[in-house]
């Protein structure tokens, strides 16, 4: 029996029979979904960012104050990220012919024009006032940022061309920023 047969009940007078094969091929996908959430949380774990994150967070619930000498060892540390990870940006920049440009304008266009369109609708739709809406729109209309080249270089992700990404995004900024200010917000100056 053939699977169309199996699938459209074609066979003569014979409703199609679900056999084990059948019924794997029905949870494969289901099984690959699970098992993609299960590596990507096992990944997201490894992470130094989040233990960061939720080690902070511990010891901010907790009332205990912060030690002078662990905040300058973090402000001297923090100040060289931003290097760090421009430095690891440029070594994933390969000087060759863009491939399928297509797919990176698009996904540039998403991120610094219709995102920040998409950030204002919801936030004057739940109220939110100057000189916060402008402010939440703006970190909208930012680029790509730089920890995204880190994390998908840690998962094995295409990271040559997510820093290809970063960098036309990054340049694109300085045009698209301005454009949604004076666009949404008529060029008038933020005030804080």
């Amino acid at each position: 029996m053939t699977l169309e047969a199996r699938f459209k009940g074609v066979m003569r007078d014979q409703e199609p029979k679900e056999t084990e094969a059948d019924l794997a091929i029905g949870a494969f996908p289901l099984l690959t979904c699970v098992k993609l959430v299960q590596q990507t949380v096992q990944e997201m774990v490894k992470l130094p960012a989040l233990w960061a994150v939720a080690i902070a967070l511990v010891w901010k619930l907790s009332g205990l104050p912060v030690p002078a000498f662990l905040l300058q060892a973090t402000q001297i540390l923090g100040n060289t990220v931003t290097g760090l990870m421009m430095l690891s940006l440029g070594m994933g920049l390969r000087y060759r012919r863009i491939y399928q440009p297509l797919p990176l304008l698009i996904a540039g266009g998403i991120k610094l024009l219709i995102s920040p369109l998409v950030v204002f609708g919801i936030a004057t739709l739940i109220g939110i006032q100057s000189p916060y809406l402008e402010a939440i729109v703006l970190e909208g209309a930012m680029p790509t940022q730089l920890l995204t080249f880190i994390i998908a270089d840690r998962i094995g992700l295409n990271s040559e061309r997510l820093a290809l990404c970063i960098l036309i995004n990054t340049a694109a900024s300085f045009l698209t920023i301005p454009l949604m200010k004076t666009l949404l917000f008529g060029g008038r100056a933020i005030s804080f």
